[in-house]
């Protein structure tokens, strides 16, 4: 059974150290450097708004999330996982589901949001697909927005 809590610094290290390849391979295409854990995990850590660890029976964090603040009420999702959290397959589904319903309705002493953003590699259909059962809705379509010229897409989520 996964369970949820705040993270420290070090989870949000441990997660971005063991990144999936297809989550480096975005993070590069956002920014055009080559992928750096330490520096993933500096970046995270400093956002502000909600952060979860999402955690196996032995506390230890098979991912770590979180909604920036971009503005008032608005929001932009981010994940750092591992291969290991996806053999939870419709836990993580719900789970995720019930964070996003959290962030929308104001938790943990955050205000509640109008919108979550999430920004996605056009071609990662596994992602997209995952992205919908969870609630997400396919906003936008970005060509060339990546730093080599690869499409992103951009999912969001609505209050009411």
């Amino acid at each position: 059974m996964l369970t949820l809590r705040e993270p420290n610094l070090i989870d949000i290290a441990l997660c971005a150290a063991n990144l999936i390849p297809e989550d480096r391979d975005q993070w590069q295409e956002l920014t055009g450097q080559p992928y750096d854990p330490s520096a993933v995990a500096s970046e995270c850590w400093g956002y502000a708004g909600p952060k979860w660890a999402i955690c196996a029976e032995d506390g230890l964090p098979l991912a770590v999330a979180g909604c920036r603040l971009m503005r008032p009420h608005v929001y932009q999702s981010w994940f750092l996982s591992g291969p290991e959290l996806w053999t939870h397959g419709g836990e993580i589904t719900a789970l995720t589901r019930n964070v996003m319903m959290r962030v929308l309705h104001g938790t943990d002493g955050h205000p509640g949001a109008n919108r979550i953003e999430t920004l996605c590699l056009a071609d990662r259909c596994k992602t997209r697909a995952w992205y919908e059962q969870v609630g997400l809705h396919l906003e936008a379509e970005f060509k060339q927005y990546g730093t080599s010229g690869r499409d992103f897409v951009q999912y969001t989520v609505h209050r009411g």
